[in-house]
């Protein structure tokens, strides 16, 4: 009896055993025996690695399991998975099982979307199945804007390779290189300048301290001498406020007419019109002169050589007087001389300024057949001509000697 009980308390503490093995195995698989359950179907055509056990998740929490897997149709090659809730978790009609990954190691779960419908699915309904994208294809598609952004990119920078070496050529290569060389030689040269002018500073040190020093000076009596400057500009002041005052309109305005008239009276003089034009182109009056002084010349030197001739003395009479010279000879004498010499400076189709030839005195302007002759000098004898003509040549080496005789001129030979 004794070991009959015996083996019956062994065989009842094995059941005991299996039973709560089976019981923790089941609930560490997630099922519960005290907690009712509904029980829904999804039609997937990937799982994407989902298993048995695996959570069935409604807005983050764990509200049931999955706990069968299974081919629904072996030709389409979709799979049945059956997964069971919390009996007081009521499912909307149309509601969504979206397959996702629950962490970053890719564990599988079902994520319940509610509908917004009104009617409720009863425990055997089946759900609309969704699946999440793969990690892949998210990555994939996140990625392909940038990777479009990258290709236009490359294309972009290989454009940009194909005109910087059409621009870079063999040619516009040479030029940049000997830019760079004129580059490098002006460097050499603004050192060289440079040093130059450190130099030359350092030479001049001396003479620029005492610049500034008479700088300083300078800038010290404007300093002292404010006052006076202050005067002076006041004066200034006072003497453009005068001109201001000063009619300068009239006064040019009678000026210009003065200077009208002066031209008009010029014009007229070099056109030989009036007393005066006459008087300085027509040599008449000038022989005219000359010829008197020849007179002259004859008449003092007779009345030298013969006074008795042209005084009379009453109380004695010496008789008649022989004279060296008669009126036939100074006559004959007169006659030789109509024409004169004269040192040519200058000759010209149209009129010149006197001031021009200001390295000679006494310059005349002759006009004789419709030529300008600016001459010096009035000699009755080449030979006076000639000793004279050597000094004008030391100003004027073209100067000449020219003959005039009755409005007629020829050049003299030396």
């Amino acid at each position: 009896m004794n070991n009959n009980y015996k083996y019956i308390l062994i065989g009842l503490l094995a059941a005991i055993t299996i039973l709560v093995f089976v019981f923790g195995l089941n609930y560490l698989k997630g099922k519960n025996y005290f907690i009712e359950e509904d029980t829904y179907y999804v039609v997937y055509d990937r799982i994407e690695g989902l298993t048995k056990s695996s959570p069935v998740i409604l807005n983050g929490y764990n509200v049931g399991q999955v706990r069968e897997i299974r081919f629904n149709n072996l030709q389409k090659g979709n799979l049945l998975v059956k997964f069971v809730v919390k009996k007081d978790i009521n499912i909307p009609d149309q509601s969504i099982a979206r397959i996702f990954s629950q962490d970053l190691m890719g564990t599988k779960a079902i994520d319940l979307i509610f509908s917004n419908q009104n009617n409720l699915l009863q425990s055997g309904d089946t759900l609309i199945a969704e699946t999440e994208e793969s990690l892949k294809e998210q990555v994939s598609i996140e990625m392909l804007p940038l990777k479009n952004k990258a290709e236009d990119l490359l294309q972009e920078m290989e454009n940009a390779i194909k005109i910087i070496n059409l621009i870079f050529n063999e040619r516009t290569r040479q030029n940049l290189k000997q830019i760079i060389e004129e580059l490098n030689y002006t460097s050499r040269n603004l050192r060289s300048s440079t040093a130059s002018v450190d130099s030359l500073l350092i030479g001049e040190k001396e003479r620029i301290h005492r610049l500034l020093v008479n700088l300083e000076s300078i800038t010290n009596n404007f300093s002292k001498n404010n006052g006076n400057i202050t005067g002076l500009m006041a004066n200034l002041k006072a003497l453009t406020d005068s001109l201001n005052k000063v009619d300068f309109k009239g006064t040019t305005d009678e000026v210009d007419s003065t200077l009208l008239a002066i031209n008009n009276m010029l014009n007229k003089v070099q056109s030989q019109q009036g007393t005066l034009g006459k008087l300085i182109y027509d040599d008449s009056l000038y022989n005219a002169i000359t010829n008197s002084t020849e007179y002259v010349g004859l008449l003092a030197e007779d009345l030298r050589i013969n006074p008795k001739r042209y005084l009379h003395f009453s109380a004695f009479d010496l008789g008649r007087t022989m004279y060296v010279l008669d009126e036939d000879k100074m006559h004959k004498k007169a006659g030789k001389n109509d024409g004169a010499f004269y040192v040519l400076v200058d000759e010209s189709a149209s009129p010149v300024s006197l001031d021009y030839y200001d390295k000679i005195d006494n310059v005349e302007q002759k006009v004789i057949d419709d030529t300008y002759l600016y001459t010096v000098g009035n000699f009755d004898k080449k030979r006076k001509a000639r000793r004279f003509l050597k000094k004008v040549q030391k100003n004027y080496p073209k100067a000449r000697i020219i003959y005039i005789n009755k409005g007629q001129f020829s050049y003299v030979d030396d």
